[in-house]
């Protein structure tokens, strides 16, 4: 580091030098016309970049001339090493190098010799330097500026807004008036009325209302889950807080962390009924995921467990089932001579924007391989048994063997004796037992019974997935069904492994650059 008493000598009237020092401090100091030069030169003779002194590798200072010749003693040159005493001449200026010691390491003065010709100088004054001096008067400019600006970018635009019938003359023009007021390039999803700035502006110089927005988009969706809990958080905002319309290539929903982390940085504080953990930053603290088992018919049927929670991630879907026995080569149950290669994807089928997948069904996925199990053994026909509906099923059951009473003259004893033995036949591994949990009815009602079917369908239903933008990646690699042998195995990725190649806000190397709009959205599906 340089530190530099500079001192600026000018002459007064009796020809007397007046000295102005101030200081400089800088690895370099630059000498020169530019306005990033250290010691700024004003003559218009000096060259922008003029020389730079700097300290060399024994520590002495060192000027040099960067292309320009330095009067010394008489010569020029294109560098030399400073000493106390040294004149240099630069352009019109003179430099002395007074001192190289004390506190302040170099003390240099600088001084202008040759200034310019006073005919030059003259010659300048005599340029008019005001807009009086050309005879245009200011005022007057000022008034018809005011007024054209008034009349082009006021007047005109607003008699189109409240006019009816010049817009639709002026329909097919290639500039209106109100285009003036145009802030900026309509999002894709309006640009169908883009033109028709009264659809959402209902009364000019007024903000947008949530009533012009909500004419079309009648569901937003709430944010919370309860209605009434989430019309109080959230009653004084308004959609153009998070919506900006005009806003060029960038999307109408608000991007980043910001507004998110205003709640959920102290979520407690913001509102005490919630059971969520703070968070500022993927990266940094989001917490462990939840899952949504689904536990009933109905939507509210659901129960939330934390990832870590490992004795409670246990899915009770009504189903026996094995992923280990159905990836890769396998025999098709009722023809050992068939061998199926399954694949994830011949059962999981994405729907469109593969966000989520298909539900599973009997017909479309299991039918082929299990269709023996629908087979009923006890009848010589082999006839088979409906599947989905158990009331269904115990009528069939019944009127088949009340139809062989009848037949063969047997007894009502004898209908219900072949009823139980096909009930131990489907409780015994086969049949419905084969995948279902089957046991006697105990109202008498039906003669079967048989555990619901809950198949959870959308573990994460507050975040989104995009499967489309992670085909590069094996199912396997994230979710681990090879050693699943059991139907309760929950194979969701943990945190963890997301956390393999996304992180926050804070850029990574080999790691994909993620805030909360990535995952989640504000507005819940309604």
């Amino acid at each position: 580091m340089i530190r530099c008493l500079l001192v600026d000598i000018t002459r007064n009237h009796r020809g007397q030098p007046i000295r102005k020092e101030r200081v400089l401090t800088a690895e370099e100091i630059s000498i020169g016309r530019g306005a990033d030069c250290k010691i700024h030169l004003s003559d218009p003779r000096a060259n922008l970049h003029c020389a730079v002194i700097k300290r060399i590798e024994n520590g002495k200072l060192f000027i040099d001339g960067e292309g320009t010749l330095l009067g010394i003693a008489g010569a020029y040159e294109h560098n030399a090493h400073l000493s106390s005493g040294m004149r240099l001449n630069i352009g019109p200026y003179e430099f002395v190098i007074e001192k190289i010691d004390g506190d302040d390491e170099l003390v240099l003065s600088v001084e202008l010799v040759y200034p310019l010709p006073a005919g030059s100088e003259g010659s300048r004054k005599s340029e008019p330097k005001s807009l009086a001096e050309t005879g245009i008067s200011k005022r007057r400019l000022a008034y018809w500026l005011a007024g054209c600006i008034t009349l082009v970018f006021l007047i005109l635009p607003l008699v189109q807004s409240l006019s009816h019938s010049l817009p639709s003359a002026i329909t097919h023009a290639r500039f209106t008036p109100t285009q003036l007021w145009d802030p900026g390039s309509i999002s894709p999803g309006h640009i169908s009325f883009g033109a028709q700035c009264a659809k959402c502006h209902e009364a000019p110089f007024r903000p947008v209302r949530d009533k012009a927005c909500l004419s079309c988009h009648t569901q937003p969706g709430r944010h919370l889950q309860k209605p009434q809990l989430d019309k109080h958080v959230f009653r004084e905002m308004r959609c153009t807080e998070c919506h900006r319309e005009h806003q060029h290539s960038k999307p109408i929903a608000m991007q980043g962390d910001r507004a998110c982390i205003l709640c959920h940085a102290n979520i407690k504080k913001n509102l005490s009924e919630s059971d969520l953990a703070d968070i500022h930053d993927f990266g940094t603290d989001h917490p462990a995921f939840r899952l949504s088992f689904k536990t009933g018919v109905t939507s509210s049927d659901v129960r939330r467990v934390v990832q870590t929670d490992i004795s409670k991630v246990v899915e009770d879907s009504g189903l026996s089932f094995s992923h280990v026995q159905h990836i890769g080569l396998v025999e098709v149950p009722w023809d050992r001579a068939i061998i199926k290669d399954l694949k994830c994807s011949d059962c999981h089928q994405p729907e469109e924007g593969e966000m989520r997948f298909r539900p599973i069904s009997m017909k479309q996925h299991c039918y082929f391989c299990h269709q023996d199990q629908l087979e009923f053994k006890l009848a010589p026909e082999g006839r088979k048994l409906p599947h989905g509906s158990v009331t269904e099923l115990s009528n069939t059951l019944h009127d088949y063997y009340a139809g062989l009473a009848f037949k063969h003259r047997k007894s009502i004893a004898w209908v219900n004796e072949q009823l139980d033995k096909a009930i131990q036949s489907m409780s015994k591994g086969y049949g419905c037992d084969y995948c279902h949990t089957v046991q006697p009815s105990k109202d008498g009602g039906n003669l079967l019974r048989i555990t619901p079917v809950n198949i959870t369908q959308r573990w994460f239903p507050f975040s989104i997935f995009p499967h489309a933008q992670h085909q590069t990646f094996n199912c396997a690699e994230c979710h681990k069904v090879e050693q699943s042998a059991q139907s309760p195995d929950v194979a969701i990725p943990t945190i963890r492994s997301c956390k393999q190649c996304h992180t926050g806000v804070q850029p990574e190397r080999n790691k994909v650059v993620s805030n909360c709009t990535s995952c989640h959205t504000f507005h819940m599906a309604p």
